[in-house]
């Protein structure tokens, strides 16, 4: 059986250009994948994920903002089956890890370099 795949974004350009990639990337998979422009994950579609992939946008309009970020990882929690995983990627200097243990029952640090921290979130 084949992964659905979900691509959500509050971006109209993001969307575009996750479609243009995944069809010229992925053509054999693109009819399995569904392109939602919209704002967090409110009124995802169908069953609870097992898994979801963030990179969570940190500025509102020029300013820098993290409770983006984090109403994501409480709707991601919300969202995903249990024991499903959130990875996150995450600019190093967002204080991500105290919403992510208040929300996860295992939270781990993946991967990172100077830039960026990989978390692992189990629910």
């Amino acid at each position: 059986r084949s992964a659905q795949l979900v691509f959500i974004d509050e971006s109209a350009m993001a969307i575009a250009s996750a479609k243009l990639n995944t069809k010229r990337l992925f053509p054999e998979r693109f009819s399995n994948c569904e392109f939602r422009h919209t704002d967090g994950l409110i009124d995802l579609p169908g069953t609870a994920p097992q898994l979801i992939l963030s990179n969570p946008p940190f500025h509102q309009q020029h300013a820098v903002d993290e409770q983006v970020g984090r109403r994501l990882l409480r709707q991601s929690a919300a969202a995903l089956a249990q024991g499903g995983e959130l990875w996150l990627v995450a600019n190093r200097h967002l204080s991500y890890k105290p919403t992510l243990q208040r929300h996860f029952t295992a939270v781990e640090r993946r991967a990172e370099d100077p830039r960026f921290i990989v978390w692992r979130a189990v629910r």
